[in-house]
């Protein structure tokens, strides 16, 4: 398969691009001084390459920005999208195409409603997750108004190494590491008791090539585990892979402006029409996302 990904650089992006070219994918990357918000720049590229399916992973991806970056986010977000769109339907051959949404776009639902279906109602409670939500509804418009295939990946919490530390698992590793490098006995963190469905971003690209594969008209899928971790739970395997005893203080500051209690969606449709599943253990990913900072920090 020839593909083309667009936010190619990104933590999700750089694992997909290697995951595609060691199953033989020929991969493209937008080139420099190409950006998203640039349609006619967009158009122009793409009128000159041909390719099976686009992987469209660009976007502003941190939810606690989203409040304050709230234009950026939707510009980016939204437009960006758009303007993706409008450069496939300006190709000779149009290619199929994956765009990544989140789970962010279900925003508050019940315990009842637990796990999370791609059937439930979309209530995004912040900026990034509506940003999200108006974005489907733009790719979804180039399935209904051109017949391009597209496949929406509402994907759920994903984590490994080369994250950056504006998320929380990756966030929480750094700073364990890092005190125990220091020799602290404590360390600043949000709302612990926060639930999250995390997936391995090694499991998480394998999904998407799955999915791009059958796409054939309009799809939306879940990509997560199916279980769900609190914060304090995360942190409490992190200290013993570590060995070290540490004490998590609640910081005011690192708590978002509007949280979730548990979010845990249902994998069932993508197992079924992909045979996708998780492979990577939490334990697994863990420890790789620990010894990516020690070394990263050790160098740094």
């Amino acid at each position: 398969m020839r593909a083309l990904v667009v936010g190619s650089s990104g933590f999700v992006g750089t694992w997909l691009v290697e995951y595609l070219r060691s199953v033989d994918d020929e991969v493209l990357l937008l080139p420099n001084g190409v950006d998203i918000r640039d349609r006619e720049a967009l158009k122009g590229y793409f009128q000159e390459i041909r390719v099976d399916a686009i992987y469209h992973l660009a976007a502003r991806s941190h939810v606690g920005r989203s409040w304050s970056q709230p234009d950026e986010t939707y510009m980016v977000n939204v437009i960006g999208t758009s303007n993706i769109c409008e450069a496939i339907r300006s190709m000779p051959i149009p290619p199929k195409l994956l765009f990544v949404s989140s789970s962010e776009v279900y925003g508050k639902v019940t315990h009842g409603e637990l796990p999370v279906r791609e059937s439930q109602p979309l209530a995004p409670v912040s900026p990034y997750a509506a940003s999200k939500a108006a974005a489907e509804n733009v790719v979804k418009q180039l399935f209904y108004g051109s017949s391009i295939p597209v496949v929406v990946a509402r994907s759920f919490n994903h984590i490994g190494p080369g994250q950056g530390e504006s998320f929380v698992a990756s966030a929480l590793a750094k700073r364990l590491v890092s005190a125990q490098m220091k020799g602290t006995d404590e360390i600043k963190v949000g709302n612990l008791k926060a639930r999250r469905d995390f997936t391995d971003v090694r499991d998480v690209v394998r999904a998407y090539r799955s999915m791009i594969e059958r796409a054939d008209s309009f799809e939306v899928f879940n990509v997560c585990s199916g279980t769900s971790l609190s914060i304090e739970q995360l942190a409490e395997i992190m200290i013993r892979q570590l060995g070290v005893e540490l004490k998590l203080v609640v910081s005011p500051e690192l708590v978002r402006p509007l949280d979730i209690f548990e979010v845990v969606g249902s994998n069932d449709k993508l197992r079924s029409m992909t045979n996708w599943k998780p492979e990577i253990e939490i334990q697994r990913t863990i420890k790789d996302l620990l010894e990516y900072w020690r070394g990263h920090l050790l160098t740094s």
